[in-house]
């Protein structure tokens, strides 16, 4: 399974020979429509995987917008278990920020919350594709799996960060919760 990142322009059929029988979209704006190059035809969102009836060679994208993509393709599978961030927090006297996502390159560190005596929560989902770290800025902290979401709220005023101890980017999707 091999990790693949293009530009695609919408309407226009993107054509890659890659060999394998699953696809696996991991970051994509809006739905994407995979063509393999026996004909098979299916819309996949994004943290969706397919796995095809037969081996292709030639594997095709078409998406409704111009948007660059992730996505996996090879043999094997991958099974994402990523769920959702609501957009909105249901909060006692506490009005809620839009999600914020983060992208951290491979074995890097980003402060993702700064201190903040205001706040009042702050949930962080790891979006994957590995595992990662959150915590102080010594690199203490939770260990967070892929897919899997946290709701600190003591200590949540400290400043947060997420350690990345992977050879893969991976990407944060945070909440806070502020007065």
């Amino acid at each position: 399974m091999k990790r693949y990142s293009f530009y695609v322009k919408a309407g226009v059929t993107n054509s890659y020979g890659i060999v394998g029988n699953f696809v696996h979209i991991f970051s994509a704006l809006g739905d994407l429509t995979i063509r393999t190059n026996n004909g098979d035809s299916i819309v996949l969102p994004q943290a969706v995987g397919y796995k095809t009836p037969e081996i292709f060679k030639t594997l095709s994208i078409i998406s409704d917008i111009d948007q660059i993509i992730q996505f996996y393709a090879g043999f094997g599978q991958i099974n994402d278990g990523r769920t959702i961030v609501l957009e909105t927090l249901d909060t006692a006297g506490g009005a809620t920020i839009a999600p914020h996502n983060y992208v951290i390159d491979a074995g890097a560190n980003e402060l993702i919350a700064p201190k903040n005596m205001s706040r009042l929560g702050l949930t962080v989902q790891n979006e994957g594709p590995t595992s990662c770290v959150i915590g102080d800025s010594t690199g203490n902290g939770l260990y967070l799996q892929p897919g899997a979401t946290i709701d600190i709220n003591t200590g949540c005023k400290a400043e947060w960060y997420i350690f990345n101890f992977s050879e893969e980017l991976i990407v944060v999707k945070t909440v806070e919760v502020l007065p």
